[in-house]
């Protein structure tokens, strides 16, 4: 009797006439097949010789590896440079800090402050503004401490004029600002161009007092809902936290298994995919680009297109001598048990997501503090879709790539190929070592190529080794798909309750 290996567990060849059967109905807990409608199953999908013949793998994944880990490199190199070719906590000059008015960034950080301050005293962060070395940052502070002590706020913007000089970019936004806040005409235009949402607060400052309280009142009411929100997921995540020692109860005594396809040489073919999609989501990045200009529509207007277009790479498989059922099947791409049952477990997934994305929260912040982003020695972590929100129909094509093609595309790539070769190569065996070293390392490449930054790193690699373990967990993508549209659903909806309520 012949014994054949399986991923987690062996199972006996008896007859040849067998083979139909296991087809037919699948071995153990049946996933539908993608492409043959056949049932297969979720921890050994194959029988190893119902396979197509194994494709010799020769240097190419080593080319591939070295690809990948050059673009990563090169994203974040890029990342910590300004357009300026400074450095990212380089002292910025005034013509640099003055054109940082006009952006919705700016009323993401100012609003939530305006609306604190109807409820408690803010007297610490208003300070740190205006010690910040950054002057751009000083005006600001000054324009929310004129909320409440008026004369003060205008003699600070004025000092920082007069310093200045009014033909510098500050000086004339200092100075526009503290006209504005003594009740004075001023171009509204203008104003608005050099400080954005705290050009309006100045004015409202300097009205008659309507537009003040009116302002106070919609940021009052924003911070009500977001802290409903929070708190909603606060509970999320508590609920997750006690899910995720369920699992790990049930991970230790043997009773959850791996619902990955056994290992295969053919994966080396995975890490040639993915290095071949990172070639071509630059190349669509960049045509989006090109397109958004010809056509005069937003970057992620023409990302709508461009990005899933980067998945052209999957073709590369079957030129290499693999069916797409096959590569399919390797990468997550099944119904897994059921669509609406994989789509659950996605709901379930991210619940025990939040206390690991907490984790990288914490850790995002300690290198915050590291970097000096408090004192203005360094910008925060931010996404370029915080300023495409501001407009209606970039925040529609904003709303699709984020929350529909980010999670299709990135997962496939990611959790799909990336993590499928990384835990086929393991030298580490099929324990949880092997699985916690390819989700930290497919982690790490999934924050080093997105445009946050460096220190957004560790929640970027928290989300994704939440991601890798529902990989793991459920073998289809389905899930991880859920997880990360849920995810990214709720941070794209607090931005725009902050921009638009």
């Amino acid at each position: 009797m012949k014994s054949v290996a399986t991923y987690g567990h062996r199972r006996t060849e008896q007859d040849s006439e067998d083979r139909p059967k296991f087809k037919a109905q699948g071995y153990r807990s049946g996933v539908f097949h993608p492409l043959s409608g056949d049932t297969v199953s979720a921890m050994s999908h194959l029988k190893i010789d119902d396979r197509p013949p194994r494709t010799k793998v020769g240097p190419q994944p080593l080319l591939a590896w070295l690809v990948v880990l050059i673009i990563a490199a090169g994203t974040i190199a890029i990342q910590s440079v300004d357009v300026n070719g400074k450095s990212g906590d380089a002292e910025p000059t005034s013509s640099e800090s003055a054109g940082l008015g006009d952006s919705e960034m700016v009323t993401v950080l100012g609003r939530p402050l305006l609306g604190l301050s109807s409820w408690t005293s803010i007297d610490s962060d208003l300070q740190k503004l205006i010690d910040n070395p950054q002057l751009v940052q000083q005006i600001r502070g000054w324009i929310l401490i004129g909320t409440t002590q008026r004369d003060r706020a205008i003699k600070g913007l004025e000092q920082i004029s007069a310093e200045q000089g009014r033909d510098s970019d500050l000086g004339a936004a200092a100075h526009l600002a503290a006209t504005a806040m003594a009740g004075e005409p001023v171009d509204a235009t203008e104003l608005k161009s050099q400080l954005g949402w705290f050009g309006k607060l100045a004015m409202a400052v300097g009205g008659s007092g309507s537009e003040l309280d009116a302002m106070r009142a919609s940021a009052a009411s924003m911070l009500i809902v977001l802290v409903i929100g929070i708190a909603a997921v606060g509970f999320a995540a508590l609920i997750g936290l006690i899910l995720g020692i369920i699992a790990l109860t049930q991970i230790g005594s043997g009773r959850v298994r791996s619902s990955l396809s056994e290992a295969d040489s053919i994966h080396g073919l995975y890490v040639e995919t993915f290095a071949l999609w990172l070639v071509c989501l630059n190349v669509m990045t960049m045509l989006a680009g090109v397109l958004a200009s010809s056509l005069n529509v937003t970057g992620f207007t023409a990302l709508v297109v461009c990005f899933p277009a980067s998945l052209i790479a999957l073709a590369w498989p079957s030129l290499r001598g693999s069916s797409f059922a096959r590569t399919a099947c390797d990468i997550g791409l099944s119904r897994g048990r059921g669509i609406l049952r994989e789509a659950g477990a996605g709901v379930i997934g991210w619940m025990g997501m939040l206390p690991i994305q907490g984790i990288g929260i914490v850790g995002t912040y300690v290198l915050m503090a590291i970097a000096g982003v408090s004192e203005g020695d360094a910008e925060a972590p931010s996404h370029p879709i915080i300023d495409a929100l501001g407009d209606p129909l970039a925040a529609v094509s904003a709303f699709i790539v984020a929350v529909v093609m980010a999670p299709l595309v990135e997962e496939i790539a990611f959790r799909g190929l990336l993590y499928r070769q990384l835990r086929s190569w393991s030298a580490l065996g099929r324990g949880s070592l092997s699985v916690l070293v390819s989700a930290v390392l497919t982690g790490l490449l999934f924050a080093a190529v997105h445009p946050q930054g460096w220190m957004a790193i560790p929640s970027l690699m928290s989300i994704a080794i939440a991601l890798a373990l529902a990989r793991e967990w459920r073998g289809s993508l389905i899930a991880p798909m859920v997880m990360h549209g849920i995810n990214n659903a709720l941070a794209v909806a607090a931005l725009l309750i902050i921009i638009k309520s």
